[in-house]
């Protein structure tokens, strides 16, 4: 479906994964930007992982702690992320228990993240994806698909 809006169209396509559908919103210039919604959620264990990772920044501290990244701020200067935004994947990491938050001192007020045996089973997929990047996403931006034609 191609939608118009001034100067600017824009192709909205539904892929299905299982029963997990994306709605991807492109600019028609590489890689545009893509909004994930649920339309129908199934009880199938791609779509309850999914669900439990939730976004890309989480994924990413996930790997960041891998990497033995454990405290907000290194956090943040690693992932270049908002304040806000990894305080709450951070929150709701510890919540999904793949990380676990200890002070870094008895009685300190500053916090420590470490992954947990299940954040840590985790990183055994991202090494997965880690691998899968290098050989098939290009840095540069349109080259896969100039590669492929």
């Amino acid at each position: 479906m191609l939608l118009r809006r001034g100067a600017v169209s824009c192709t909205l396509s539904i892929a299905p994964i299982t029963h997990y559908r994306y709605w991807t919103v492109n600019n028609g210039e590489t890689g545009g930007a893509m909004l994930r919604k649920p339309v129908k959620a199934a009880d199938t264990p791609l779509v309850r992982a999914i669900n439990e990772i939730g976004d890309g920044w989480m994924l990413l501290i996930v790997w960041a702690a891998g990497q033995h990244v454990s405290r907000f701020d290194e956090f943040q200067r690693e992932l270049g992320v908002a304040r806000n935004i990894l305080a709450e994947r951070l929150r709701r990491l510890v919540d999904n228990g793949l990380l676990e938050k200890t002070p870094i001192a008895e009685g300190a007020r500053r916090m420590e993240y470490r992954l947990t045996q299940k954040g840590a089973a985790l990183t055994e997929a991202l090494e997965a994806l880690n691998s899968w990047g290098e050989s098939w996403a290009s840095s540069a931006p349109g080259a896969m698909l100039r590669a492929a034609e």
